[in-house]
């Protein structure tokens, strides 16, 4: 049987490096459809690399009359860039959401340049925060198959849902208003579900039914689970729903909990930082990640002062649960710099491949090996 995945060093990685207007990355993404790569950052700029060979398919051509191209660099904003996700739509289009400082939400076509020499901006919608946005997550409209959602969370201290439709039109379907502080990070909690979870500088993690008035208690509240939490992710591929995972700025732990009981947590995981307390550099979401056809789950982060990406396994090989108590990283790849942002490679199911993370000033590109154990026949 394999035994935990590893990740090779940055000698056997692919690096990609961004432009020099790109001084730092914020965030990652991938578009496993598509084979893209987007990371975006300081000075509101964003880059998009592609990692096949372009077809002819790819060759439109934009209403300017230049081809479209595969790998992009623009600045998406004045402000610096704080999320930039490539849409949940299942077919050929090429979209990618930014969000930044300046409280903006904007989508771009990548198939379309315009003079600039960045994609085409398909709409921006100013309104719908009245500070800046520090955080998104995207995902199918549960009730639609034509539109998707688009939560929000900002230093105005609201958690917000949109509906966008594949046509451009934008409506904001809910405000949560229960937060003291402003959001570090928001996130859907999958499969068809209408709940969406933040984290917040007032020290609380909230979950809640974006079907319920704005106004009304979040259905889960944890309060002071870490100093400064500024992540929230649900489980998915082998994991079940309830599972979710948190962490914070000045924490050096990530704790997972059971949504139907969060009187303390599941486990903690120690490893991904050598720093506890001030300090931070790095913004480092952890992420569930399930190797494709696999029952088991490992949470993969980066960190401060650890040279590398940090994998735990989580999973009990003979169950698929959850192991409890705590739990020591078993596998770190090594860059030569902290690991700050990452995203993980997945199919529509949420198993993983490939996995991104930003180090220094590029990003690094990390297939996982897997080993046999001595009692494999393999």
């Amino acid at each position: 049987c394999p035994l935990p995945p590893h990740f090779p060093a940055t000698s056997t990685s692919t690096a990609l490096s961004p432009t020099t207007d790109l001084k730092r990355l914020y965030t990652v993404d991938f578009s496993t459809r598509h084979g893209l790569v987007a990371g975006g950052g300081h000075g509101g700029y964003v880059n998009v690399w592609s990692l096949e060979e372009p077809t002819p398919a790819d060759q439109q051509v934009s209403e300017d009359g230049k081809d479209a191209k595969n790998e992009w660099c623009w600045r998406a904003s004045t402000k610096w860039l704080s999320s930039a996700l490539f849409l949940p739509v299942d077919d050929c289009r090429r979209r990618l959401m930014t969000t930044a400082n300046d409280g903006i939400v904007r989508m771009w076509d990548l198939d379309k340049i315009v003079s600039s020499g960045g994609p085409k901006e398909l709409f921006k919608a100013p309104n719908i925060h009245k500070s800046g946005i520090f955080c998104m997550d995207v995902f199918p409209a549960p009730s639609s198959p034509n539109s998707f959602d688009v939560c929000t969370g900002s230093k105005d201290k609201q958690v917000v849902v949109t509906n966008v439709s594949t046509d451009c039109k934008v409506s904001v379907k809910w405000r949560g208003d229960y937060h003291e502080k402003g959001l570090k990070c928001v996130a859907f909690a999958g499969r068809n579900r209408t709940l969406v979870g933040s984290a917040a500088d007032d020290g609380g993690v909230a979950v809640a039914d974006y079907r319920a008035p704005g106004s009304s208690p979040p259905s889960t509240l944890l309060e002071d689970a870490h100093s400064k939490p500024h992540s929230i992710s649900f489980g998915d591929g082998a994991l079940p729903d309830h599972v979710f995972m948190t962490a914070g700025s000045c924490s050096d732990v990530i704790k997972l909990w059971d949504l139907r009981s969060t009187s303390a947590p599941v486990c903690t995981l120690r490893g991904h930082t050598f720093e506890a307390g001030g300090g931070k550099r790095n913004i480092h979401h952890p992420h569930f990640y399930t190797p494709f056809e696999s029952s088991s789950t490992y949470v993969i982060s980066g960190g401060d002062k650890v040279r590398g990406l940090t994998l735990f396994s989580i999973c009990d090989p003979e169950s698929s649960n959850v192991k409890g108590g705590e739990i020591r990283a078993s596998n770190r790849g090594e860059f030569g710099d902290d690991a700050g942002a990452c995203a993980v490679e997945k199919d529509s199911r949420g198993y993983g491949f490939r996995v991104a993370c930003s180090a220094g000033e590029g990003v690094h590109l990390l297939s996982p090996r897997f080993d046999m154990n001595k009692n494999s026949n393999n």
